[in-house]
């Protein structure tokens, strides 16, 4: 009898201290090591994003063992340090899409601080920006003149799912699955966004992975008014990064065959075919 392991997830995602320090030393734990090929896809994706060019072979990328770097407390994830132009990552997070490439972008920056512009405008669904980094990017600007307040459902959600390198989907490929939401109105709208059913905020992007066997899915949380602002004609998109393989890592997506699906809010769209992983 087979088992549907199923993956619940409403919730912030683990804090990101990509801020890191300037002057702050190596930890002793710290590794170096060579970008795997999916980082030049990524740097790529942040290069059109920011509108921003730099080289990564520039960067020096160091792994540090274990999700918590223990020398300075506190959980961690990765950081950019200007000095010496160098990324740290935790070794669990590595291969985490959307943490390497908030990375990237300060790299590319050079810098540390979270411009609102970026993290939460050009690049926003492409780099995380936490509850720090919605703190530190600054008030969220005021809704456009003329704004109408509409239904989620007044949005055009659309999702596909796109493999990272080429042929099947075997056992260490990555899977890009992108979300967008359009605003299809000519006028400014504020989008009404339907309860979580918790205390908690309302859900914004998720998606939904429904196998023969298991039945994956995760909402993120709205942390900043902006999600909810769409501009005549404007897209905001998530990317959610996989890779295949077992279920021992972060968004790890094992061999089925699934019916793709991404939400914004309460608008679901699904893919227009079914996804076969490793098989």
């Amino acid at each position: 009898m087979s088992t549907r392991a199923t993956l619940l997830a409403i919730a912030a995602v683990p804090a990101l201290l990509a801020c890191g320090e300037a002057t702050a030393p190596l930890p002793s734990s710290a590794r170096r090591f060579e970008p795997p090929a999916v980082y030049a896809r990524w740097w790529r994706t942040v290069e059109r994003c920011s509108g921003l060019t730099g080289d990564l072979a520039a960067v020096q990328w160091y792994m540090v063992p274990g999700a918590a770097d223990r020398e300075r407390g506190g959980v961690f994830t990765a950081t950019y340090q200007p000095r010496g132009h160098r990324v740290l990552v935790a070794d669990s997070f590595h291969l985490s899409g959307d943490m390497v490439r908030t990375v990237m972008l300060h790299a590319l920056r050079r810098a540390v601080d979270r411009p609102r512009a970026l993290f939460l405008g050009r690049c926003a669904g492409v780099v995380l920006c936490d509850e720090r980094c919605v703190r530190e990017a600054g008030p969220a600007p005021a809704p456009p003149p003329g704004a109408v307040r509409v239904a989620p459902r007044a949005l055009e959600v659309a999702v596909r799912a796109e493999a990272t390198d080429t042929g099947a989907l075997d056992t260490g490929d990555f899977l890009e699955v992108i979300v967008t939401a359009r605003n299809p109105a000519t006028t400014p709208v504020i989008v009404d966004l339907a309860p979580s059913g918790d205390a908690g905020p309302p859900g914004s992007f998720g998606f939904i992975f429904e196998g023969s066997e298991r039945f994956l899915w995760f909402d993120e949380r709205v942390r900043d008014p902006s999600e909810a602002q769409f501009a005549p004609g404007e897209v905001k998109t998530r990317i959610f990064d996989f890779r295949v393989g077992p279920e021992d890592g972060r968004r790890a997506l094992p061999p089925d065959t699934y019916r793709v699906g991404g939400r914004f809010n309460a608008v679901e769209a699904t893919a227009s075919a079914p996804l076969v992983v490793g098989r």
